[in-house]
């Protein structure tokens, strides 16, 4: 099974607001060897603007520090054979946010253009953590068919502000985390 595990960017969720095209790009898959070097940012979700409509749109939305709101993880939620979901909220560890450290992008999208706004990735530490530990997201044990092999949905929060009005809106994705067992290494 973990033989098959393949990290790609791809776009796993899609909503159409107006003239824009949201996709949350992201692997739907993170393969974990316990104890081999893992850098995941590079698969973390991302957030893909398009303007798919006949005039150019103007885009603004939080970046650096404020990114988290442009697109950010609102709840986890991990499916274990015959139990019900388990949800979690993440932490927010960002504390307070200096004024003077607040960033805003604000830009003019053509049609047919593209414009990617990243998250905070820290959320994918979680699912990788709990799934090398064989713990539930919540710290509980886990059935014995979920031990390398465990299923979540990620939902986000989308803020931007387009032509002065904020556009708002919810995207959930799938992820799977399969974590190489001892006896496949």
């Amino acid at each position: 099974m973990f033989e098959s595990c393949e990290m790609k960017l791809e776009p796993l969720a899609q909503v159409q607001v107006g003239p824009l095209k949201l996709e949350a790009v992201a692997s739907r898959q993170m393969c974990i060897i316990p104890d081999a070097p893992l850098n995941p940012w590079g698969y973390a979700a991302r957030l893909r603007v398009t303007n798919t409509g006949s005039t150019p749109v103007q885009l603004s939305h939080g970046d650096g520090a404020l990114g988290q709101n442009a697109f950010g993880l609102l709840e986890i939620t991990e499916h274990l054979h015959e139990l019900r979901p388990t949800k979690i909220v993440p932490e927010d560890t960002r504390g307070p946010i200096d004024p003077d450290q607040a960033i805003t992008t604000d830009l003019s999208l053509s049609p047919g253009a593209s414009h990617e706004v990243i998250g905070a990735p820290t959320y994918i530490l979680a699912p990788i953590q709990a799934s090398v530990a064989g713990k539930s997201i919540a710290g509980g044990s886990v059935p014995e068919e979920d031990r390398y092999v465990r299923n979540f949905e990620l939902e986000f929060n989308v803020w931007l502000v387009q032509g002065g009005q904020d556009l708002t809106t919810q995207m959930r994705i799938p992820l799977t985390v399969m974590v190489k067992s001892p006896e496949n290494q």
